[in-house]
């Protein structure tokens, strides 16, 4: 669709569930949920080769984002005995990895949800996949949604999020990414907090990242903590395992 405000900007969505490494087509034809897929990613490479030709900001709006299930892969004592938990299957993370990476110069801004917290991904170049909190409660956290200043050419320039504190019933902007850290949305800040969060997970600015990750949930410590912040930019399972387990390697 078009972007309703920037200019020759399209917004393309996806159905990301024809890829989650959970999907199963149980109630259609044989092979049709994995023909579907197929054609999903030809049809975006179509998207994003029109759009590059026409020099036209992509904004991607998709559920389930790329890399690892940082919260399984840490959970229940597995982390660094079994391998991680992808979101995608193999074929789509590695497909999708690839599209993003040679347009990287179209795509703009990548949102995603699914996790239900307040996270990263940062796939190559300048810009951040954002995943957004959910508006669900079920996981803990309060009710939370984002709100995105960008510039003429489609990058993201300022977030903050505005949560509902669930024991007040009241809504009100919690955090602004540029108070919480000191330094303007962009992908060099978020890949610096994520370095951060692995070498120093008890500094402040790590704290806050741990603080705000949750939305009103209690904050990731330890393992779940490094888990979390490898997932924002080790998209790979070795990657992630490296990151996540450094003293086994």
């Amino acid at each position: 669709m078009p972007h309703p405000h920037l200019a020759n900007g399209r917004i393309v969505v996806l159905n990301t569930v024809l890829w989650s490494a959970r999907y199963e087509n149980t109630c259609g034809e044989a092979g049709a949920g994995e023909a579907a897929a197929a054609a999903q990613l030809a049809w975006l490479e179509k998207m994003l080769d029109a759009a590059r030709d026409a020099n036209a900001p992509v904004w991607i709006v998709a559920h389930i984002p790329l890399g690892i299930d940082a919260y399984s892969s840490a959970a229940q004592g597995a982390a660094c005995k079994s391998s991680p938990t992808a979101f995608l299957r193999p074929d789509a993370q590695a497909a999708l990895s690839a599209l993003f990476a040679e347009h990287a110069d179209t795509i703009r801004a990548i949102f995603n949800g699914h996790t239900h917290h307040d996270s990263y991904r940062l796939t190559g170049g300048d810009d951040v996949a954002k995943i957004i909190p959910s508006i669900s409660p079920i996981f803990g956290n309060n009710p939370g949604l984002q709100r995105f200043t960008y510039n003429a050419s489609g990058t993201l320039t300022h977030m903050s999020t505005v949560a509902l504190d669930l024991p007040s019933g009241t809504w009100g902007e919690e955090t602004t990414f540029a108070a919480t850290y000191g330094v303007p949305f962009s992908a060099g800040a978020v890949r610096e907090i994520a370095t951060g969060v692995r070498d120093a997970p008890t500094a402040p600015q790590s704290l806050r990242f741990a603080s705000a990750y949750p939305l009103g949930h209690a904050p990731p410590s330890g393992v779940a903590l490094r888990s979390v912040a490898c997932a924002i930019d080790t998209l790979a399972g070795p990657a992630f395992e490296a990151c996540l387990c450094p003293a086994s390697q």
